[in-house]
């Protein structure tokens, strides 16, 4: 689990995911939160969301329990 921070917000994930949005190069980040429900933090690029994504998944393997989304 990681605490994923944007802006005034921050959540609790349990996973993150990539979804391809109806536009073929664009992109969306989902967290699945501790109570099962998903949410949809990040839009852009499929470059710029895959991005953040490799960088969570490195965070959670090197033990950080927060990632800032600016």
């Amino acid at each position: 689990m990681i605490w994923i921070n944007l802006g005034h917000r921050s959540y609790l994930a349990t996973a993150v995911n990539l979804a391809t949005d109806k536009d073929a190069d664009k992109a969306s980040l989902w967290i699945e939160r501790s109570n099962g429900s998903g949410i949809k933090v990040l839009s852009g690029t499929w470059e710029e969301v895959e991005e953040h994504k490799q960088a969570i998944d490195f965070a959670v393997s090197k033990g950080y329990k927060t990632y800032d989304i600016n």
